[in-house]
């Protein structure tokens, strides 16, 4: 298998994205806040909640995106789908979890999130429909309204196999995206 690395700024107003290879990371379904460590339950009892992604707003909200097993959660059965959870500052549920993706055929996974300090935040993670795979994302204003109503492509389509999406966000509200293409 050859792996290359590539690199493409694209900025559409405070939105800026970068394509580099990147490694695999793990991630806990255990969140720390500064008082101590708490179980986080993001959907029913006996529905899985994989790969989840944790970023903290600067007014003490936090938000987690995660990926929902197979028709869980109403999405299409044979698909998994994407999800957002945000938290107020005390840890409660800021109503119920958002399915993000609105392509609900094939598989959406390994979702990653970022804030910036103004509480803006951006969800990515990969699609795989029919072979074809593709980096999706949504935009949330500082309230945590989704600022479109589908999501956006990123990269894609192409057969190359993309995985491992991470976003980062900054102080100013900019946001930097990277995945692996093989």
């Amino acid at each position: 298998m050859t792996r290359s690395t590539r690199h493409r700024i694209v900025a559409a107003g405070l939105l800026a994205c970068a394509l580099a290879l990147l490694g695999s990371a793990a991630w806990s379904a255990i969140f720390l806040p500064v008082e101590g460590e708490f179980p986080l339950t993001v959907t029913a009892p006996g529905i899985a909640a994989e790969t989840p992604g944790v970023a903290l707003a600067g007014d003490g909200r936090f938000f987690v995106a995660y990926q929902s097993a197979s028709g869980d959660l109403g999405e299409i059965p044979g698909t998994d789908g994407v999800y957002l959870l945000q938290f107020d500052s005390g840890d409660a549920p800021i109503g119920l979890p958002q399915l993000l993706n609105t392509v609900v055929a094939g598989e959406q996974r390994e979702p990653d999130i970022a804030c910036a300090v103004d509480g803006r935040a951006m969800v990515v993670w990969v699609e795989e429909t029919g072979g074809m795979f593709r980096i999706r994302l949504r935009r949330f204003a500082a309230d945590g309204s989704a600022l479109s109503v589908v999501e956006d492509t990123l990269r894609g389509p192409t057969p190359s196999r993309l995985s491992g999406p991470r976003v980062s966000g900054d102080g100013s509200g900019a946001f930097v995206v990277a995945w692996a293409e093989e």
